[in-house]
């Protein structure tokens, strides 16, 4: 099913084909049948990098492989984001070696975009700390690393997944002895007073200034630098030191829709940066923070790209050689000039480096939001050539309109990176209108720029057919109950066994099971080394309706999964529970089953009778000391349902559904209904 999607900016908007992979096995069959495609990762970039025609999702290829905690070195699927890897690592004493301003990007992303952070005048960006990739490239899936297969290493790393999709990171971590941040706060009168703190703060590990772009006169380009270390148990707090390596709370505040366009004006920017400026009542301030807003600030508010409007907005991110300061003056100059600042503008360093096709280069780096508005893309095409003109280039993952010359023109390296992608990924294609042979390929389309689709887009030549099953038990291994019985296939089983010991230190076997072998699941249960004490039964088949009306096979496989097999295997539970006196059975139905719908009436069907037979097992069970709970999640964002559009406010995260059923278990409810905007029981 085709969906309209878009990338942090919501500019812009584009009609694909997505879905998603779990195995390796199932990534090829999908790259074999489709001519053009891009690999999406959490779409957190602020461009059009991973909008295509055909898209494909990473998301769900999220296992930990690896993780050696002594020597700092971790291992894992490219659909992992920063916020799951530092819940696992910084617990333990270990932190990212780089990190850009949001947690929510996966790590192929980070590899694809060749991210950067507040640290790289000091430790580089993060291609500075791979070990080893693992890249799905028209001739095969191909291990790559700056000492094997270098060409394609330099080529994958800030390539923006041209030379294939990248399947595992294998990375050097950070150590730590804290979760805090020792951080220091200078304000400056304008351009010139900041340049130079930064200079005099260069021995700082991470740096980086809020300048107001607005402000004429003596006052122009006023910042504040923010400049930090990790922080050492001596310099927390007495409450901080007692867990000095506690994850921050999680922040779940959020801008639930669409600001109107009239919110972002001159005057709002304007009085946005007066306050800003002004919250720093001392020139010096110090203190120590937790890691979350100093390197994330803006995480702490979900969806805050919807206060640019339903129009969305575009981030101009630019580097200027250390030496032209003045190119850096020139372009605030125009932006103040024209009145079309932002609040958030973020000036940085870069130390040197001159790879492949990575933005970074030795020099000042400024990046800025501009809401999409009439004028705005000739605006920036003025900017572009005061960036060609003092020697600089444009960040090709914040980019939605960057003309074709301007990045022929700005990035050295691009004929021998598209000879090295011609080479690695023989089938990569371009689909603009006009065609102009390049790799990146721009053309104006209703008077905008071109989409990504028709600049970033290849065919790889190999797969074959898989099915597959995924295993629900990460919050509860978070919670330390030990889970035993999951319905993977055979060949995942292995990764999500290994995924579940590395990511929450957890005791886990992992057991094939088949819902539709009816024969077989009492010798299933029978086979487990330990009879759990918590069973939850969340497999299901969503199926599709239209050909179950037509064809009973599909009509059976629809009922027999969700309704016949899942009794089946609990009937078997049911009585060994009884007989012991004890035991928990959490039966994930759906509220689908509470009415008839046309679209789904098969499926809905199914889940009515699961309701019941819970219902009823429940009053069974009672008198035996064992607790039944009946969960409808309602709308989850699942890969049974990735096909669907789903109503955002309505939907919640499977990792949100799973914490609501553990507390409505350990207050034994015997119903948890969930919407996307709270938990009702």
């Amino acid at each position: 099913m085709r969906k309209n999607i878009s990338n942090w900016g919501n500019y812009p908007v584009q009609n694909c084909e997505e879905v998603s992979f779990s195995m390796e096995e199932q990534l090829l069959q999908y790259v074999n049948n489709n001519d053009h495609l891009i690999a999406r990762g959490n779409g957190r970039c602020y461009g059009d990098a991973s909008l295509g025609e055909h898209s494909i999702s990473t998301l769900r290829f999220d296992k930990v492989t690896a993780f050696d905690e002594t020597a700092g070195i971790f291992e894992c699927q490219s659909g992992l984001t920063l916020d799951q890897i530092l819940d696992i690592i910084v617990p333990r004493g270990w932190f990212l070696p780089v990190t850009p301003g949001t947690k929510f990007i996966t790590i192929g992303g980070a590899v694809a975009s060749d991210v950067h952070g507040k640290n790289h005048h000091s430790e580089g960006s993060f291609s500075n700390h791979i070990v080893s990739l693992k890249v799905l490239t028209g001739l095969g899936l191909v291990e790559c690393s700056p000492v094997l297969e270098p060409e394609l290493f330099w080529a994958t790393c800030g390539g923006m997944g041209l030379t294939g999709v990248i399947t595992t990171v294998k990375f050097r971590l950070k150590k730590i002895e804290t979760a805090y941040i020792r951080q220091k706060q200078i304000k400056a009168k304008n351009l010139d007073e900041v340049i130079r703190l930064f200079e005099e703060h260069k021995h700082y590990t991470y740096s980086m200034a809020w300048i107001d772009c607005l402000q004429k006169g003596d006052a122009f380009g006023r910042s504040i630098l923010i400049v930090g270390e990790h922080a050492t148990p001596g310099e927390l707090s007495p409450k901080a030191a007692q867990a000095p390596l506690a994850l921050p709370r999680k922040m779940k505040l959020t801008l639930p829709f669409n600001l109107p366009g009239f919110v972002l004006n001159n005057f709002t920017v304007k009085a946005f940066n007066a306050l800003y400026y002004a919250k720093n009542t001392r020139r010096v301030i110090e203190n120590t923070v937790p890691y979350e807003p100093f390197f994330y600030p803006l995480d702490a508010i979900l969806h805050w790209n919807r206060g640019y409007g339903k129009d969305g907005f575009v981030q101009y991110q630019f580097v200027l050689p250390m030496d032209k300061k003045e190119g850096l003056v020139a372009i605030l100059q125009k932006i103040s000039d024209k009145g079309w600042g932002s609040f958030l503008a973020v000036l940085k360093t870069f130390g040197k480096q001159d790879d492949l096709i990575s933005f970074p280069m030795e020099g000042y780096t400024l990046a800025l939001d501009f809401p999409v508005r009439k004028g705005l893309f000739a605006f920036l095409d003025e900017l572009d050539s005061l960036v060609l003109q003092y020697g600089g280039r444009l960040y090709l993952t914040k980019d939605a309109r960057m003309q074709e010359r301007v990045f022929w023109d700005s990035y050295p390296n691009a004929e021998k990176f598209r000879e090295i992608v011609k080479t690695w990924n023989p089938g990569v294609n371009s689909v603009p209108r006009n065609r102009t042979g390049s790799t990146f390929n721009s053309h104006k389309n209703n008077g905008r720029h071109a989409l990504p689709a028709e600049r970033y887009a290849y065919r790889t030549n190999t797969g074959r057919r898989v099915r597959y099953g995924r295993c629900p038990c990460p919050t509860i291994c978070r919670r330390r109950l030990f889970p035993s019985a999951c319905r993977p296939q055979p060949r995942t089983a292995a990764p999500l066994e290994q995924d579940l010991r590395i990511r929450h230190h957890s005791g886990v076997t992992v057991h094939a099971f088949d819902a539709l072998d009816f024969s077989s699941h009492a010798d299933f249960y029978t086979s487990l080394p330990v009879k759990p004490d918590v069973v939850i039964c969340v497999f299901g088949y969503l199926g599709n309706q239209e050909e179950g009306q037509r064809h009973w096979q599909e009509a059976s496989r629809i009922l027999h999964t969700n309704f016949t097999g899942a009794v089946s295997v609990l009937n078997v539970v049911a009585e060994d529970m009884a007989a012991r006196g004890k035991g928990t059975i959490i039966g994930i139905s759906s509220v689908a089953g509470d009415r008839g719908r046309q679209s789904n009436y098969l499926y809905g069907s199914a889940k009515a009778g699961f309701t019941a037979y819970l219902s009823g097992l429940r009053n069974r069970l009672w008198h035996h000391g064992v607790h039944v709970m009946t969960v409808e999640p309602g709308f989850v964002a699942t890969q049974m349902t990735q096909h669907l559009t789903l109503p955002p406010l309505l939907t919640a995260q499977p990792e949100e559904v799973a914490a609501d059923i553990f507390r409505a278990a350990e207050k034994r409810k015997t119903y948890c209904i969930r919407s996307g905007s709270g938990d009702i029981s």
